[in-house]
C-alpha cells in the first residue's frame, strides 16, 4: 500500500482537497454537509488518479530513470511493474470521471460544472501526457488544469460566477504559475532531468519567480481589502499585519531558493533536500495565506478545519510515505 501512495503523491493531496473545499464554500456550500463529504472523497480520488498518471508517464517517458533523486520510486525500483500501475491509474481515472459527473450533476450549476471538470481533465491529461519538459509554456496546462477544477467546486454549490470568486481564481492560477513553473524548475535543477532553466538565464528565472509571487500576494491583498474593509480597525489591523508578515516570509523563502536552488545546488547535491522543503513551506504559506483572507466570507471554523486537516493530512502522509514530516521524497 505504501509503495502504491508514493506513486500517487498522496503526501500533497491535502493542497487540492482545500483548493475544491475553498471555491465550494465561495459558492455557499458547506463542509459538514453531505456534499461537502462528498467533494472531499472526489479531491482525493481527482488527486491520487492524476498525480497517479503523471508518475507512470513520467516513467514511461524515461523522466524519473535518468533522475538520480528518484531511484527509491516505486516505479524505478520495481516495486510496482508498469503493467500494473497502467491497470490501477486507468481504473481510477475512470472512477474519478464517473463520481465527479455525477456529483455535478446534483450541483448547483450542472452545466458549468461538467464543462469545468471536463476542461480539468483535457488540461491535466495534456499536460501528463508527454507536454514538452523545456517548453516555456509547460506551466500552461496544468495550471489551467487546477483552475478549472477549482470552479467545478464552486459551480456545485454556486450558479454564477461572482468578482471574489474571479479574484480567488486568479490567485490560484498564480499560485500554480509559480509552484510548477519556477518551484518545480528549481526543484530538478542539476538533475539530468530536462529542465526549462537550461534554456534561460538563472537571473531572469530569479527575476520571474519574484515578480510572479509578489503579484500573486498582492492579488490576495486586494481580496483581503474587500472582505475586511467594513470590519472593525482591529481586524483590518489584523489582516494587514498578516499579509505583511506573509510577503515578507515569502520574499526571505525565495531568496533562500533562489541562492541553494541556483548557487549552492552547482556544487552541492545534497541541497536538493533544503529546497524541497523551502517549496514545501512557501506552498503551504500560499495556501493559508489565502484561507486566512477569506475568513470573512467562508467562516473561521471551516478555515481552521481545513487548515488543522491539512496539516495533519500532510505531515502523516509524509511519514507514511517517505518517513519525513515536512520535505517528502520527491
Amino acid at each position: 500500500m505504501r509503495e502504491w501512495l508514493q506513486l500517487f503523491r498522496s503526501q500533497t493531496a491535502s493542497a487540492t482537497f482545500i483548493l475544491l473545499l475553498t471555491f465550494y464554500l465561495l459558492g455557499g456550500g458547506e463542509i459538514f454537509s453531505l456534499m461537502g463529504l462528498a467533494l472531499i472523497v472526489a479531491s482525493l480520488l481527482i488527486h491520487y488518479s492524476t498525480f497517479g498518471q503523471n508518475s507512470l508517464n513520467d516513467f514511461l517517458l524515461g523522466y524519473d530513470k535518468e533522475d538520480p533523486h528518484k531511484k527509491h520510486h516505486p516505479l524505478v525500483s520495481g516495486k510496482i511493474k508498469p503493467e500494473q500501475a497502467i491497470k490501477v491509474v486507468n481504473v481510477m481515472l475512470f472512477l474519478a470521471c464517473l463520481y465527479c459527473i455525477i456529483l455535478a450533476l446534483h450541483g448547483a450549476n450542472p452545466t458549468l460544472a461538467l464543462i469545468s471538470s471536463f476542461l480539468g481533465y483535457v488540461f491535466g491529461n495534456w499536460y501528463n501526457s508527454g507536454f514538452s519538459k523545456v517548453s516555456l509554456l509547460k506551466p500552461i496546462p496544468i495550471t489551467l488544469a487546477f483552475t478549472f477544477i477549482g470552479l467545478y467546486a464552486y459551480f456545485l454549490s454556486a450558479k454564477e460566477l461572482t468578482t471574489l470568486a474571479i479574484l480567488c481564481t486568479l490567485y490560484v492560477a498564480l499560485t500554480m504559475l509559480f509552484q510548477i513553473g519556477i518551484e518545480g524548475e528549481l526543484k530538478d535543477y542539476k538533475t539530468k532531468e530536462v529542465n526549462i532553466l537550461h534554456k534561460i538565464s538563472k537571473d531572469t528565472f530569479a527575476t520571474l519567480g519574484v515578480i510572479l509571487k509578489i503579484v500573486n500576494l498582492l492579488v490576495g491583498l486586494y481580496i483581503a481589502t474587500l472582505l475586511w474593509a467594513t470590519l472593525h480597525p482591529v481586524l483590518r489591523i489584523t489582516i494587514v499585519m498578516i499579509s505583511f508578515l506573509t510577503i515578507v516570509a515569502s520574499l526571505f523563502i525565495m531568496r533562500y531558493l533562489f541562492n541553494y536552488g541556483l548557487i549552492v545546488y552547482e556544487t552541492c547535491r545534497k541541497c536538493r533536500k533544503y529546497v524541497v522543503r523551502y517549496c514545501a513551506l512557501m506552498e503551504i504559506l500560499t495556501i493559508y495565506y489565502l484561507l486566512i483572507v477569506l475568513i470573512p466570507e467562508i467562516g473561521l471554523v471551516n478555515v481552521l478545519f481545513m487548515m488543522i486537516l491539512g496539516i495533519v493530512y500532510f505531515v502523516a502522509m509524509n511519514k507514511i510515505n517517505w518517513g519525513t514530516l515536512v520535505a517528502p521524497m520527491v
